[in-house]
């Protein structure tokens, strides 16, 4: 990270904390989107654009209600730049109570990675909770499985039907099932109080290519992505827009793919060092 992108980093962090009167604001995650716009039939130059994209653990000494994986666009920053933020808030007594529980994603932020400081005193304690790796590995691959049979249950389930008012909401189901799935085995987070849109969210900042499995360019591609973010279709058939099946079908689908090609190569390498592990043990 250069120097001008921390400095951005960590001022859009400054405003989220004073914003919401956080204890500590932790970036895990960032992202660079360039865009240049140009016409033969302008007379405005080459234009160049910069989206820039962070991802904040947010701690905080009470509840503020948002979902995992929310959204929130800083506007307070002197750039041009767009900077959008995606929010994981979880209050002091969470966070200490998941380092306690071996939780990898708490672990991984609270030790490994930048924050903006403040209330240093209040943190320091969580900093010398040790992190059991080869128990984490273990529970890896043994959740993996539970969370792959949900998945395949909700697949079988959902090409059953092909009408709208039933098939929504399984397909729905095994959208949500297979994000939980990637970001656990990728982050070691289990979200709670959860929307699917947040947890679309928080696998976009895993891997950007889930931006363009279920894209928002066209008037029908948002249309599809909000059924599909609802969970239910409840229109009449020949009066009310009626979703198309395949593209809900075609964007599970491909999401789906995309998730276990990411997740299998981390379960491999989890695997190998289990065996690992084992045999050094015998």
């Amino acid at each position: 990270m250069d120097k001008y992108k921390n400095a951005e980093m960590e001022l859009a962090a400054t405003i989220i904390k004073e914003k919401m009167n956080a204890e500590s604001v932790f970036c895990f995650g960032e992202a660079t989107n360039h865009k240049t716009s140009c016409s033969f039939f302008s007379s405005q130059q080459r234009r160049y654009f910069n989206s820039m994209h962070y991802d904040f653990l947010v701690v905080t000494s009470a509840k503020t209600g948002l979902k995992p994986g929310k959204r929130m666009k800083i506007k307070e920053l002197m750039v041009q730049e767009e900077v959008d933020c995606t929010l994981v808030v979880h209050t002091l007594e969470e966070v200490e109570q998941g380092l306690k529980d071996n939780n990898r994603f708490f672990h991984t932020v609270i030790n490994t990675v930048e924050h903006v400081p403040g209330h240093d005193k209040l943190l320091a304690g969580l900093f010398t909770i040790p992190f059991d790796k080869e128990a984490d590995q273990e529970d890896v691959l043994q959740r993996s499985q539970a969370f792959y049979a949900d998945i395949e249950a909700y697949e079988q389930l959902r090409y059953s039907s092909q009408k709208p008012h039933i098939c929504v909401p399984l397909i729905s189901r095994q959208l949500e099932k297979v994000c939980l799935w990637l970001i656990y085995v990728m982050m070691g987070y289990e979200p709670q109080g959860y929307t699917l849109k947040g947890l679309v969210n928080l696998c976009t900042g895993i891997d950007r290519r889930f931006e363009k499995v279920i894209p928002r360019i066209t008037e029908a591609d948002c249309y599809h992505y909000k059924v599909l973010m609802q969970g239910v279709w409840k229109g009449k058939y020949g009066r009310d827009r009626e979703p198309i099946m395949e593209y809900l079908h075609k964007a599970v689908d491909d999401f789906s793919s995309l998730a276990e090609e990411i997740c299998g190569s981390r379960l491999l390498m989890v695997s190998n060092l289990v065996k690992k592990n084992q045999c050094i043990i015998n």
